[in-house]
């Protein structure tokens, strides 16, 4: 009905007329909710469709048995989140499964305010609700991306103080300053003389988390390849 009225406004209204009708974007999707068995709705971009606009695409998703009320009352649903891969923002939401017309709102509402699954993940539901679901699958999202939540305190950290752009040169020279052995690696102690020598006021926590999720072979050094990532991804050099 309101579609209909929106349209029927909009056909009526004149040109320097104030009416939502006018300024509204015409091309902007619709929420789809269909009234079936199980329902479906979904609002967005699926994952090809971001792909062709040029997205790095991630998703998650999450069965409905993953919330305390689909695994009592409705365990037969899906709920997928389509997510830039580079920030977490949401895309696209994509649901079927009780009452997945109803929730398709709040999904629309995620992918208009650019909701990212970090927000999602800091967000507390109301327990027993199938809203808990959105989580879930921002879980499953985060657990796909380079950079998970667990950077974003870092990558904050690291915004605070990245008020110039240093170049890889730059970073390079520091890195080997530091680096007295030669070995092309550094360990907490060094990472935390070398952000010293830089001017970054960077905690021992924010330093040892980063050491944390970069050592990804585990043997408790970075290399400057790891060390450049990061300064890339919080767009400190160029």
């Amino acid at each position: 009905m309101e579609q209909a009225q929106r349209a029927v406004s909009s056909m009526f209204s004149e040109a320097g007329d104030s009416d939502a009708a006018l300024d509204a974007d015409h091309d902007d999707p619709l929420s789809i909710g269909v009234w079936t068995i199980p329902e479906m709705g979904y609002y967005g971009l699926t994952k090809e469709q971001a792909e062709k606009e040029g997205y790095s695409v991630v998703e998650g998703t999450a069965t409905f048995d993953q919330c305390l009320r689909g695994r009592v009352f409705a365990p037969d649903g899906l709920c997928k989140l389509v997510c830039d891969a580079s920030d977490g923002t949401v895309l696209g939401v994509h649901l079927i499964g009780k009452e997945a017309a109803e929730m398709v709102h709040y999904g629309m509402a995620l992918v208009k305010a650019r909701t990212s699954i970090f927000e999602i993940l800091g967000t507390v539901y109301t327990a027993v609700t199938f809203h808990e679901l959105f989580k879930e699958a921002a879980l499953d999202a985060n657990s796909r991306m380079d950079f998970g939540v667990e950077w974003q305190e870092i990558f904050s950290s690291l915004q605070s103080e990245c008020d110039v752009d240093f170049s890889t040169e730059y970073l390079k020279e520091k890195f080997d300053a530091i680096d007295d052995d030669g070995s092309g690696e550094l360990d907490e102690q060094e990472m935390r003389a070398l952000f010293s020598s830089m001017g970054r006021n960077v905690s021992k926590r924010v330093i040892s988390n980063l050491m944390r999720l970069s050592d990804l072979d585990g043997n408790g050094t970075i290399d400057f390849e790891e060390f450049s990532h990061i300064f890339a991804k919080v767009g400190c050099y160029e």
